[in-house]
């Protein structure tokens, strides 16, 4: 087995790193959706993608209590 050379390996030069980091990450469009609620089963308009539970199971004491016997 051969040894790797790692002398000729290019790194990306620091100065082409903007300092405030804002470039490392691409914009993402956050869209409206109607997705299916993982408690009610019910349909909701989304906000965004991590959103699965509409807005009156949230309001509900079991959401906000975090109860831990509630089965999707």
């Amino acid at each position: 087995m051969s040894e790797i050379d790692l002398s000729r390996a290019s790194a990306r030069p620091s100065e082409a790193l903007p300092e405030d980091g804002a470039d490392l990450v691409p914009e993402r469009v956050h869209k409206a959706k109607a997705r299916t609620c993982l408690m009610c089963s019910e349909t909701f308009e989304s906000a965004w993608a991590g959103e699965r539970i509409c807005g009156k199971c949230k309001a509900l004491a079991v959401w906000r209590n975090g109860n831990s016997s509630i089965t999707i």
